[in-house]
Order: C-alpha cells, then sequence, then structure tokens
C-alpha cells in the first residue's frame, strides 16, 4: 500500500510540478525543442563538414562534393539560427497555422456568401468559416501570444489533474487500509475465539 501511495503521490507531484512551471512559463517547451533541433542540426552538419574534409584529405569517397558541403553549411547556419532565435520554432508552427487557416477559411467564406442566393442555410458555413479567417488572423498576427495561452491552459489542466489525483489516491489508500485493518481485526478475534473454545475443551 505504501508503494500505490508512493506511486499516486510522485505522479500526481510531477502534474503540479509541470503544471505550474508551464503557467509561470509557458514557452518553456518551446524553447527546449528549440534547443533540441538546434542541436541536432549543428551536430549533423558538424559531421558532414568532417566527412567532406577526411574524404578530401584521404580522396577516398568521391561521392562527398563541394554541393554536399553547401548544404552541410546551409544546416549549420540553419541550427545557429534556431538556437540563437529561442521561440523561431513556436513562431514558425503557429504562422503555418495562421496561413493554413486563413487559406482555407476564405474559399468557404465565398462559396457560403454563394449559397445564399439559392438557400437560407448559409449562416452557419459563413459563420464557421468567418470564425476560421479570424482565428487563423489572430495566431498570424499575435502567435506567442496565441501559444502562451494554450500552454498556461495546458498547464491548468494538469495542475488540476495533479491535484484530483492525489486526493484520489490517499482516498483510495486510506479506504483500502481501513478495510484491511479490519479484515486483520475480525481474523484475530476468530483465532481468538477458537483458542477459547480450545481451553474449555481441554478442562473439561
Amino acid at each position: 500500500m505504501k508503494k500505490m501511495m508512493q506511486n499516486y503521490s510522485l505522479g500526481a507531484a510531477a502534474c503540479i510540478v509541470m503544471g505550474i512551471a508551464l503557467i509561470i512559463k509557458p514557452d518553456m517547451i518551446g524553447q527546449v525543442l528549440n534547443s533540441i533541433v538546434g542541436t541536432v542540426l549543428i551536430v549533423w552538419a558538424a559531421f558532414g563538414v568532417l566527412r567532406f574534409i577526411m574524404s578530401r584529405a584521404s580522396d577516398s569517397d568521391s561521392r562527398v562534393g563541394i554541393m554536399s558541403l553547401l548544404g552541410n553549411i546551409a544546416l549549420l547556419a540553419g541550427g545557429i539560427f534556431v538556437l540563437v532565435n529561442e521561440r523561431f520554432l513556436e513562431r514558425a508552427v503557429m504562422c503555418t497555422l495562421g496561413v493554413y487557416l486563413i487559406f482555407s477559411g476564405v474559399p468557404k467564406l465565398f462559396e457560403a456568401v454563394s449559397l445564399k442566393k439559392y438557400t437560407d442555410s448559409w449562416k452557419k458555413p459563413m459563420v464557421s468559416s468567418l470564425l476560421t479567417v479570424v482565428f487563423g488572423t489572430l495566431v498570424l498576427v499575435m502567435p506567442l501570444f496565441i501559444i502562451d495561452g494554450v500552454m498556461r491552459l495546458l498547464g491548468v489542466a494538469l495542475t488540476a489533474a495533479g491535484i484530483f489525483s492525489f486526493v484520489s489516491g490517499s482516498s483510495t489508500a486510506v479506504l483500502k487500509k481501513k478495510f484491511v485493518d479490519g479484515r486483520s481485526k475480525k481474523n484475530k478475534k476468530q483465532a481468538d475465539g477458537t483458542k477459547v473454545i480450545d481451553v474449555k475443551y481441554e478442562d473439561e
């Protein structure tokens, strides 16, 4: 039971800590991913450049040419750029999402307006497509504000989940302890009763 309680406590504590961290610093995950991607690009490019140098020195691998070197240099520059710009990936992903929403919402908006001539059920598709365009514009204009808000909501959800998990785990452990203690007391009483009967039988 102690092990079960420890598992509940560790899982709940991890959720609470992660949730509070996201509420306080919503860009934490983005910065970590940004650093990982930038480091991977730099390491990959460095190996490529090193391979080019070694192949030229030994003249053993003719497949490694100038174009490969230029590609690795571009990767190296990209990795450094990603590392220097801490929130580049977040901006890139959110701007891509915003452009996609706008380009998918505008044609549907025109289709909804054209449906106005033929049917009365044009309002719902028009409202949904208009909301898609508006949200896409907001994401495009304020990408970091939107993603920070989403991460803070995720942090609140994780914190709440951790608290509920800890409360439910504690309650379950307490109930299980009461059940085990009650059953052991009952077994002890039964054992004591059996001993008394045995003593009376021996006296007779």
